[in-house]
């Protein structure tokens, strides 16, 4: 997925590239990001969607608390702790049968 269309304030589909190179537009009524965190935040800035952070203004609301947390079921012991509980709490949901 190349970008998301909108116009006024509501996603109308996304934009994305063929394997031989063509765009394509592909209409939506409801647009799901739901991609690894970096690449959602990438997606809306490639789109265009919401006031990219800066940090020197102190401005601005995308990328700014960027975090990302990856869970698994291994659990490995290393010298020093690894401080898991850092990253957003909404990434450990998952839906089992969507």
């Amino acid at each position: 997925m190349r970008r998301i269309v909108h116009k006024d304030g509501r996603a109308t589909g996304i934009e994305f590239t063929g394997e031989n190179g063509e765009e394509f537009f592909q209409p939506a009524s409801t647009v799901v990001l739901a991609s690894f965190t970096l690449n959602n935040s990438r997606l809306l800035l490639l789109s265009k969607i919401g006031t990219p952070y800066d940090p020197n203004t102190r401005k601005g609301t995308l990328g700014r608390n960027l975090t990302h947390q990856v869970g698994t079921n291994t659990r490995l012991f290393f010298d020093k702790p690894l401080n898991a509980f850092m990253g957003a709490g909404e990434l450990g949901s998952r839906f089992s049968d969507f």
